[in-house]
């Protein structure tokens, strides 16, 4: 499961024959599947993952037969289905509005292709912004990503096992989760990286008049430290400057300082000693949590509800920075364990060859129609 999405693939292996394994029975593509967890922590039943059979395949090995089956969530469907009208139009303007409604309108269009995943009357948190943008032959999941980018700092969106859409706002004043060392958690490494500071952003916005809006932003402290870690961002369907700052401030107060990430692998405390472990189940991505019994040196924990930038966590040790309270960005669901990777950063919304993929498709439909034509 990852912030800013949802579960992956899960693959299960089923106990049956090479040549009897239920084909076209249960075994079938497409079919609805749901998995869930009966333990002492949850007596009655907690679904954690429900999704769909995308391919499946018979194993013979040695004296061994088992069937391995893979599901996806269906998150994946929000990567098939385009953003569109009811009468087919995928260039949707969504002007003076708050993220959380643009993405509420988002999910309904979706929703109107026969989605499965939906939101609920609480689920979805008002970001308290306004901004513009129009959208064109974007996919629901590109959709969403923009969405994000157009929130100010620590927003992030997520899709639970029950298929239920959530936007919401990092709690980074508290934790959480505690985990302890010695009783939760079995194995931890953390470390700092700096190679993808940023802290001066030329944004290149929409055209006026032959003219595109042309604005740089700069973090003079970030420079100070660091040096200059300058980024080219392209969106021309950008075209009011309240926009381009938000978007802009975004990404600079997350990258203007090196990240701190740490994964540890919690294991289930639903062994012989109930008191060993945590309950894996309630752990998700965008939780925030912090790992206790570190052992600690001369230097005192900085809290982020005290924080300041630039001269705590940075300026600590990778001891005391794991200490503090940071977001789950990512957890790799196992029965008896968990693996979670935390941030002190949310992550990006896509990897660099995917900006440069998703700038490319933005200039060659900035002038295509708002509907296209049936081939």
């Amino acid at each position: 499961m990852v912030i800013n999405g949802g579960p992956g693939e899960m693959v299960v292996k089923l106990a049956r024959s090479f040549d009897n394994f239920g084909e076209e029975d249960d075994i079938k593509l497409f079919n609805k599947v749901e998995c869930w967890c009966f333990d002492r922590d949850q007596m009655d039943g907690l679904l954690i993952y429900s999704g769909y059979i995308s391919g499946y395949r018979p194993v013979l090995s040695g004296g061994a037969e088992y069937i391995e089956v893979t599901l996806l969530h269906y998150i994946s469907e929000m990567s098939q289905i385009m953003l569109r009208t009811s009468n087919g139009t995928t260039e949707i303007a969504q002007n003076s509005l708050d993220p959380s409604t643009i993405a509420k309108n988002i999910i309904d269009y979706y929703q109107a292709d026969d989605g499965q995943v939906s939101y609920t009357p609480t689920s979805v948190d008002d970001t308290n912004t306004t901004v513009s943008y129009t959208f064109n032959t974007y996919t629901t999941k590109e959709a969403l990503d923009k969405v994000i980018e157009l929130t100010p700092q620590n927003w992030y969106w997520f899709v639970n096992a029950s298929n239920t859409f959530s936007l919401k706002l990092s709690n980074v004043n508290s934790a959480t989760h505690s985990f302890v060392l010695g009783r939760h958690i079995s194995d931890m490494e953390t470390w700092r990286r700096g190679e993808d500071i940023v802290n001066r952003i030329y944004f290149i916005g929409a055209e006026d008049a032959g003219v595109n809006m042309y604005r740089v932003y700069s973090n003079t402290s970030s420079i100070t430290s660091y040096g200059i870690h300058a980024v080219k961002y392209v969106d021309q369907r950008v075209s009011i400057a309240a926009t381009a700052d938000i978007m802009a401030s975004r990404v600079m107060n997350k990258k203007k300082d090196p990240e701190i990430r740490t994964t540890i692998k919690i294991v289930d405390n639903n062994g012989e000693n109930s008191d060993k472990g945590y309950d894996i189940e309630s752990v998700f991505p965008g939780d925030t949590m912090r790992i206790k019994n570190i052992k600690q040196g001369v230097k005192t924990i900085s809290l982020w509800d005290s924080f300041v930038w630039d001269e705590d966590v940075w300026d600590q040790t990778l001891a005391y920075a794991a200490a503090d309270v940071i977001q789950i960005v990512s957890v790799e669901y196992h029965p008896n364990y968990i693996v979670c990777e935390a941030s002190s950063r949310t992550p990006d919304i896509s990897k660099r060859i995917e900006d440069v993929q998703r700038n490319w498709e933005g200039t060659s439909t900035i002038n295509a129609p708002a509907t296209p034509t049936e081939g």
